[in-house]
């Protein structure tokens, strides 16, 4: 009987932990990235799956996915008789990444937290790569706008510079796509 008491106040003291945030990845220290969480309850990582294929950020194709980066930008430049002047441009651009996180209130103990963070830890590993070349191809995308020596060779700059990116991330999931399929799961 006291042995039952002692175990039933053990398990009240274990469930009133507070179980730690995550510290801050490197993604969420790239300039520019926002990590847009969603969370996912389960107790076991079958359930954390089946969370974040219901719940987890869409690609276009309809397909869900446990986690997803995308940017868009936002150009201005001033103008004077003649018409723009592209040595003003500036772009802003934002990166998002939806991420899933496991929510306060679910039933996964510290065992299975702790398993999940090393799994988020891969997939934050990926857009990590992700958005440091959205950064670098934004940057250079505005180095060419100013250089250009007219409108049309501002816009044209910025058209070149947006497609390279998109180009810059098939490249990265193609050259990535071994080590993704062989990526530790969440187990």
């Amino acid at each position: 009987m006291l042995a039952t008491l002692a175990f039933i106040v053990a398990i009240q003291a274990v469930a009133q932990i507070d179980v730690p945030t995550r510290p801050p990845t490197p993604l969420e220290q790239v300039p520019h990235v926002t990590v847009i969480p969603y969370e996912i309850r389960g107790d076991l990582a079958p359930a954390l799956h089946r969370s974040m294929d219901e719940l987890g950020p869409m690609m276009s194709n309809g397909v869900r996915v446990p986690m997803r980066t995308q940017w868009r930008n936002q150009v201005r430049w001033s103008n004077d008789a003649n018409g723009c002047l592209p040595q003003t441009a500036r772009m802003t651009w934002q990166i998002e990444t939806t991420a899933p996180v496991i929510a306060a209130d679910a039933e996964a103990g510290p065992r299975m937290r702790a398993r999940f963070d090393r799994y988020r830890q891969q997939l934050d590993a990926f857009e990590y790569g992700r958005a440091v070349r959205i950064n670098a191809g934004m940057e250079a995308t505005l180095a060419a706008m100013r250089a250009a020596a007219d409108c049309d060779g501002l816009i044209e700059a910025r058209r070149a510079g947006e497609a390279a990116i998109v180009e810059a991330n098939r490249d990265y999931d193609f050259a990535t796509a071994r080590a993704r399929r062989n990526m530790r799961p969440l187990q």
